[in-house]
């Protein structure tokens, strides 16, 4: 609804309420008038009560909108009906002495009123509290009602534009792989066996990335595969000339231990980047142990270049800081991570609570 059609409606409710209670709380006589025809009878309203019930008609109002503001979301956030019952009553108690409070004030103002009218009066006045808080309450549960649904269809809205995006991103890496399958058949009739090898290659370590890592877990295993291929891949940048030495080693139960996909790789790279040089002699070795109850020993090594920003990297590069976080919430008070300088060296050891139990 439209803001300004809300407050109108507001305005038009509470004049309405207004007068209701105006015409249920005036006093009804009868007035014998002489005229020439005869006698007459007038029923006529007594408006003295009206500061009595401009009192009451305010209380309802502080607690119409108590109720709709504060009450009715706090039961939504808490879900806990003793916390709607306590802050009811709170709510009724607080606005009936203040309108006993008011009334011992003004009382000499309505003096007139006998114990039966003040009872009447009293019992219209509960009432009419029902009336409004039943009200009240229907038109919050309405509202987040309605506040709920529009969500919920924004929801729905905004996954159906997910998967239509994801679909539509399927067509790339289709056409992406047919084309590397072109290329290394390519590759392998012409004779090019080191382009063929790295085709294949980075054919695996895409798959892996757009497709088997999709779930939240991944056998060990894969991982580490991945990470042989990563470095396979980087590999072919080097011959045999070249002094570098990329070690890999595996050590327990890997096979039965599973791990949130791509989060070792981001070191794996950080070892690269910064400890792999043409012209220099250079090495990466890189520990893989699965101990007893499933915690796994992660740990790199590479030659530390005092001009490579490796030590940097660590507090301001975006991909381990990314890798951090993703421990932070994959792994709560269940790794532990080392990062830094070591004599010559570079070091990352990680260890991990790979038991889902």
């Amino acid at each position: 609804m439209d803001r300004r059609l809300k407050i109108l409606f507001h305005i038009l409710f509470w004049t309405f309420s207004y007068w209701v209670l105006n015409m249920a709380f005036a006093f009804e006589h009868i007035e014998i008038m002489e005229t020439e025809a005869g006698r007459e009878e007038l029923y006529l309203r007594d408006f003295r009560l009206l500061p009595l019930v401009s009192i009451l008609f305010v209380g309802k109002v502080v607690s119409a909108y108590a109720t709709i503001a504060w009450i009715i979301p706090v039961f939504f956030r808490r879900r806990n009906s003793w916390s709607l019952a306590g802050y009811t009553v709170g709510l009724v108690a607080a606005v009936l002495l203040l309108e006993l409070l008011f009334v011992a004030l003004g009382q000499s103002a309505w003096e007139v009123i006998t114990f039966e009218r003040y009872w009447q009066l009293g019992k219209f006045n509960a009432l009419f509290f029902l009336i409004y808080y039943c009200a009240a309450t229907g038109y919050a549960m309405a509202e987040h009602w309605w506040r709920g649904e529009q969500l919920r269809q924004a929801l729905i809205q905004e996954n159906l534009r997910t998967e239509l995006d994801f679909l539509k991103s399927q067509i790339n890496p289709h056409f992406f792989f047919n084309t590397l399958n072109n290329l290394h058949a390519l590759a392998a009739r012409s004779e090019a066996p080191l382009l063929s090898q790295g085709l294949e290659q980075l054919s695996q370590l895409m798959r892996y990335m757009l497709y088997e890592s999709k779930v939240e877990r991944v056998p060990l295993e894969k991982e580490l595969s991945y990470l042989s291929s990563f470095i396979e891949l980087h590999k072919l940048r080097f011959d045999e000339s070249d002094d570098l030495t990329v070690a890999l080693y595996r050590k327990g139960s890997v096979e039965q231990c599973r791990i949130a996909p791509l989060l070792l790789i981001p070191f794996l790279e950080n070892a690269f980047k910064h400890g792999v040089r043409w012209d220099e002699s250079c090495f990466i070795r890189i520990d893989m142990e699965v101990e007893e109850e499933k915690v796994l020993r992660f740990r790199i090594v590479n030659r530390y270049f005092e001009d490579s920003g490796q030590a940097m990297d660590v507090q301001s590069g975006i991909g381990l800081q990314n890798v951090r976080r993703r421990l932070e919430l994959l792994y709560p008070d269940r790794h532990h991570l080392e990062i830094g300088r070591k004599g010559p060296n570079f070091e990352v050891l990680l260890t991990i609570n790979l038991d889902e139990l």
